[in-house]
């Protein structure tokens, strides 16, 4: 599933929509994904595909939104449908 999202938009929405604070350095975005024990399927792949993609875009926001780091995390509870 392709994002409908620009790459600035996933930025301009957590700037815009989220109260970040300055104390606020580090984003974790978490999401299943796929693994060698939990294959992926459609139903999944409709999920972790715009969070890698707000992942990427977020990384070129990083200094406009006043963070360090932004992170991928993996929530195996969410992997499985």
């Amino acid at each position: 599933m392709e994002s409908n999202l620009s790459a600035q938009e996933p930025i301009q929405l957590i700037d815009t929509d989220f109260s970040l604070r300055r104390e606020d350095k580090n984003m974790a975005i978490i999401v299943g994904v796929p693994d060698a024990a939990i294959p992926d399927h459609e139903k999944w792949r409709i999920r972790w595909e715009p969070a890698c993609a707000w992942f990427k875009n977020l990384q070129t926001g990083l200094t406009q939104l006043g963070l360090e780091k932004i992170v991928l995390m993996q929530d195996e509870e969410y992997a499985v449908f």
